[in-house]
């Protein structure tokens, strides 16, 4: 059998962390221009169960991060024994908060914890990871906008459209 490859543009070297510090420029302001026209700025709420030290350092830059931009970050540091309804009415309080805009629950989780359950109280509005079902389902259906969508392959593809990266035949 014969396997054909499409001619790709010469390897380009991708700088993530140029674009990283180019975006978090464009945030600040943002969060700037919203604080003075409505007289606050988002809240991001994140929600991390201990017990991993990679996970601790996952949320530790993103809490340094969101202090860089201007975002208000709420801690919510459980204990490795939360148990499933601790956990729970925590997000829902957070549902509930009018300063909180965004909510995200660092996973993994304890196996003791029902993270699909977890996840499913984020109401879809706050879920900034894009991993309520409803986000994702938008996600997968052609012509719909998720409310937000998972960082990590969001990222990817600026990274990839920044360096127009052609992706059409690309496996």
């Amino acid at each position: 059998r014969r396997v054909l490859f499409r001619s790709l543009p010469m390897a380009a070297r991708m700088d993530g962390k140029a674009l990283s510090d180019e975006t978090i420029a464009q945030l600040k302001v943002k969060v700037e221009e919203m604080k003075e026209r409505y007289g606050r700025v988002p809240g991001l709420a994140t929600v991390i169960v201990t017990g991993r030290s990679d996970s601790a350092l996952y949320v530790k830059n993103k809490r340094r991060v969101c202090g860089e931009i201007g975002i208000r970050s709420v801690n919510v540091d459980l204990e490795a024994d939360v148990s499933q309804e601790e956990i729970t009415q925590k997000v829902r309080d957070l549902n509930a908060a009018e300063d909180i805009h965004g909510i995200l629950v660092q996973l993994p989780l304890p196996e003791h914890l029902d993270a699909a359950a977890i996840l499913d109280e984020i109401t879809p509005e706050k879920d900034v990871d894009g991993l309520h079902p409803m986000n994702i389902g938008l996600l997968a259906q052609k012509g719909r906008t998720p409310m937000a969508t998972c960082c990590t392959p969001q990222g990817v593809m600026t990274l990839l459209a920044k360096y127009q990266i052609p992706l059409a035949g690309a496996n």
